[in-house]
């Protein structure tokens, strides 16, 4: 069975936020912050 697989990204200088929903959900499946660091 396929489904699609929604994903937002929010990227700002010090963090990356990043959410995620499938097509049959009504609320956001996982949502992370990330700290943006240099490499």
């Amino acid at each position: 069975m396929k489904r699609k697989v929604y994903v937002g990204m929010d990227v700002h200088k010090e963090t990356i936020q990043i959410v995620y929903l499938t097509s049959n959900s009504k609320a956001i499946v996982k949502e992370q912050q990330i700290k943006h660091e240099e490499v």
